[in-house]
């Protein structure tokens, strides 16, 4: 249980954030990185097999830093959805994967609840491809795929499509 000064409030803050059709996300900054939290995201770095970086920040979570550029955290598997059926298509080969694409790793009995997602940053022939993500309210951390706590049932990429929305002009 972590020690709370009297008289702290811990408010929540909400931003204005949309996917691209102009649909509003769901979203919250978190101000309160109790020192629990904190230990537990900085146990899981030995099951990355990487190293963290950076310092934590409560304000955004893997999804925040996902789909939000770090400004804000994504709590809900609804707003994810959200985002990736207006946004995104699945990559149904991991050869195909190209940096920029994003992976969301699932659970649950139909693997449909999302417990994590980063970035890809790079997809080298030797080393495999690498991912950029957060844990929790801790800190930044590179990994490889397999690597993951969050691992917890399959994995799947996704590329950026904005709905095939944008037309090539000649």
């Amino acid at each position: 249980m972590a020690i709370v000064p009297i008289g702290y409030q811990d408010v929540d803050r909400i931003i204005t954030t949309h996917d691209s059709e102009d649909i509003a996300i769901k979203n919250q900054q978190n101000r309160l990185l109790l020192e629990q939290e904190l230990n537990i995201a900085n146990g899981l770095e030995t099951k990355f097999d990487s190293k963290y970086q950076g310092s934590a920040s409560a304000c955004y979570n893997c999804h925040g830093l996902t789909f939000a550029s770090k400004r804000t955290g994504i709590f809900d598997d609804a707003e994810v959805w959200k985002i990736l059926r207006a946004e995104y298509a699945e990559i149904k080969s991991e050869n195909n994967v190209i940096i920029g694409d994003i992976i969301l790793y699932f659970y649950g009995i139909d693997n449909n609840l999302i417990s994590h997602s980063g970035m890809v940053v790079d997809v080298n022939s030797l080393t495999g491809i690498r991912i950029y993500s957060k844990v929790a309210k801790g800190r930044e951390i590179v990994h490889h795929p397999r690597k993951c706590p969050y691992n917890l049932g399959t994995y799947k990429y996704y590329r950026i499509n904005h709905g095939n929305r944008i037309t090539a002009v000649t």
